[in-house]
């Protein structure tokens, strides 16, 4: 799988909507066929805005 900066849409519950996120890819050293996939908000966007604030509420008002 080729390393790179695709744009993704994950839905994350009702409570906050559709969050779009990017993500890269890498190569794992060591481990055939191993590959890390990181993900991320655009910075700044409201999608990170969002992000933060489910980080930042209590695990018993995250949705899920």
């Amino acid at each position: 799988m080729p390393p790179g900066s695709p744009t993704s849409s994950s839905s994350c519950g009702g409570a906050v909507g559709t969050v779009r996120l990017q993500y890269e890819t890498f190569a794992v050293a060591g481990g055939e066929g191993h590959v890390l996939y990181v993900y991320f908000a655009t910075a700044g966007s409201d999608d990170e805005a969002t992000l933060r604030a489910l980080a930042a509420a209590p695990p018993a008002a995250r949705p899920g």
